[in-house]
């Protein structure tokens, strides 16, 4: 039987640092969109471009990016 918790253990130690691991690469696309949202302000046309890829590759996301946008946008007015 402690064989079977070891491995159980294993397993999950796996899948936890599976699940940091990308938890950390999710961040890091995040905030490379915030930065290359917040340079597109400046340009509507590259602005909307960046939207629709934001929207096409994370639309579970894009409801939080948005508001963060928008959030950090009203900040610089």
């Amino acid at each position: 039987m402690p064989a079977l918790k070891d491995e159980e253990s294993e397993a999950h130690e796996e899948v936890e640092e599976a699940w940091i691991a990308e938890r950390e690469k999710l961040l890091e696309v995040i905030e490379d969109l915030e930065l290359r949202l917040d340079q597109a302000l400046c340009n509507e046309r590259e602005l909307s471009q960046l939207v629709s890829e934001a929207y096409s590759d994370f639309p579970a996301l894009f409801p939080l990016l948005l508001r963060n946008v928008m959030d950090e946008a009203e900040e610089n007015t």
